[in-house]
């Protein structure tokens, strides 16, 4: 995926950031994408109790609110919080 397809994939979920915003947003997608890679359990072992899925799966399928959370998580540098959303069986519980 390249910058703009990128970017006009959030503007199509009708997430509306500043170029830099989009460029952080951007760069972070792949550290976080490399890091849930390196940490998701392949073959046997103690079973890991979470499991990630990409960032690139979640903004491609996933629906505004998981996606503008991951944004806005990834804008702030929050890998943890990214991380978080990336979850397989990640709800979005508002009140």
């Amino acid at each position: 995926m390249d910058f703009l397809e990128y970017k006009n994939n959030l503007i199509k979920h009708d997430i509306k950031l500043f170029d830099c915003d989009y460029r952080i947003s951007f760069n972070n997608m792949f550290i976080l994408n490399d890091t849930i890679f390196k940490s998701n359990q392949i073959g046997g072992g103690t079973p890991n109790e979470s499991y990630l899925i990409s960032p690139f799966i979640i903004l491609n399928k996933g629906d505004k609110e998981i996606i503008n959370k991951l944004i806005n998580n990834l804008v702030d540098n929050n890998f943890n919080g990214a991380k978080y959303v990336c979850q397989k069986n990640f709800t979005l519980k508002i009140k």
